[in-house]
């Protein structure tokens, strides 16, 4: 009868150390009808188990563990000038980044970072620009992007390229995930025009403060979103 119950007690504290990684249903202490071995289940005991219950008649569960999967975050470098560069005028891949899932619920990537489009003025004459940077789903591509491949407007002031500015860009997409796996997310981009390439700026070795900063959120829960 004691080892019975220091098991149980074991098997309990178990059930509360899994409430932050259990499933999407609470846990139960069950018994093999044929063996007598414990074990805790995601929801039900199978018709081969019995409810394992206290002395004064209560069911061993955590109703806690339906809280789900925790959140997680996670981050990388992209690539720099060196490499995350084109003069295509047409949606090309400058970087790509993959993030793997424990299970399902919603994942938030975002890419900051700074970006240069080479357009010199003729002369004294200040001209203003505009690239495309989008996070898309598929490489080479402006459509699957959730909205985000968008303009991105950059004015040099005169013809010295030791002037130019590297302004700041942020892109940020919310998916959906219906299961534990693996995303990947492309960062693509075109020049405004033929001789005008758009980059990423930084250095293109990893090292701190330098190239653009890919991260993801992911949580099990969802919001609904509206406007207005």
């Amino acid at each position: 009868m004691g080892d019975r119950h220091v098991r149980l007690c074991g098997l309990v504290a178990i059930a509360v150390v899994a409430t932050a990684t259990a499933g999407a249903y609470g846990a139960v202490l069950c018994r093999n009808r044929k063996t007598g071995v414990l074990s805790l289940s995601a929801g039900v005991c199978t018709k081969k188990q019995t409810t394992v219950t206290l002395d004064n008649g209560l069911a061993v569960t955590d109703s806690g563990l339906s809280a789900g999967l925790p959140a997680a975050a996670g981050a990388v470098q992209l690539a720099g000038a060196d490499v995350a560069t084109t003069l295509a005028v047409t949606p090309t891949t400058l970087d790509s980044f993959t993030v793997t899932l424990p299970g399902p619920g919603t994942l938030t990537v975002t890419v900051s970072g700074f970006y240069l489009i080479d357009a010199d003025a003729p002369g004294t004459t200040s001209i203003t620009v505009k690239g495309d940077l989008g996070l898309c789903d598929t490489a080479n591509d402006s459509v699957q992007c959730g909205n985000t491949y968008v303009d991105l407007w950059y004015q040099d002031a005169d013809d010295d390229s030791d002037v130019n500015t590297t302004p700041a860009f942020t892109l940020t997409r919310t998916v959906a995930v219906s299961g534990a796996g693996t995303r990947t997310f492309y960062l693509n981009g075109q020049a405004a025009s033929p001789g005008q390439a758009i980059t990423l700026w930084g250095d293109g070795n990893v090292a701190p403060n330098k190239g653009p900063t890919a991260t993801a959120v992911y949580s099990p829960a969802t919001l609904l979103v509206t406007r207005p």
